[in-house]
């Protein structure tokens, strides 16, 4: 298959220049959405040139941003390929990406680290209360064949988890059913300041009145 402009003369001479840079330990991941556990790239580690894809399929012009890791870089081609040309993912073998569901106070949380999987939660302060940035990036879980995450999510109904299962490529669904009583109890003892107490009562409430069960293996949690 031939290869774009971005891989030209312009691509080995900004990658020439990069190299002492990353073999110095000084350089970053530019990949929006880095998968590793740090952006740093260290010395050593397999590394590509990262570059604007819409702009150079665009215009013709190749746009670098810097030096990403391999595994990041590869993974936003195959995302991007795939939002212009939807393809199924093709899982490559130790692809594990579990998709938890469940009230809030349920024990999801807690049983996500239990994996030794990246842990993608929505309460997470990173996510900074935007829905749209959460589902952005694990969507592109879906994209990469060598994920290895866990990702919490209410789920109360059958479409709901289906849909979060397609979005982020799940090869698994866990459902976790405490029942409404514990989950109460333990928002309430945890105190979190955001959302509020009432509101996370509300929400177990809601949870629970909107359940459906379906086939996904069920974890009641003690």
């Amino acid at each position: 298959m031939a290869r774009g402009p971005e891989y030209g003369a312009a691509h080995k001479a900004e990658r020439a220049s990069l190299v002492p840079i990353v073999g110095a330990g000084q350089a970053t991941c530019t990949e929006p959405v880095c998968l590793m556990p740090t952006r740093h790239i260290p010395p050593g580690t397999p590394w590509d040139l990262a570059h604007d894809r819409d702009t150079t399929a665009r215009l013709g012009i190749p746009v670098y941003h810097g030096p990403a890791h391999r595994r990041c870089n590869r993974a936003e081609g195959a995302r991007w390929r795939n939002q212009r040309a939807p393809v199924p993912t093709i899982d490559a073998p130790g692809r594990r990406v579990v998709l938890i569901c469940g009230p809030p106070g349920a024990g999801k949380t807690t049983h996500a680290h239990t994996l030794g999987l990246t842990v993608f939660d929505r309460d997470d302060p990173r996510w900074c209360n935007s829905e749209r940035m959460f589902t952005a990036i694990t969507s592109q879980l879906a994209a990469d064949p060598h994920a290895q995450a866990v990702v919490i999510r209410s789920g109360a109904t059958r479409a709901a988890r289906t849909a979060a299962a397609t979005r982020v490529g799940a090869t698994e669904t866990k459902l976790i059913l405490t029942d409404a009583e514990t989950c109460i109890r333990r928002v309430r003892d945890r105190a979190a300041p955001w959302p509020s107490i009432p509101r996370q009562i509300a929400a177990v409430r809601q949870w629970w009145a909107a359940y459906e069960p379906d086939d996904a293996p069920e974890f009641w949690a003690l």
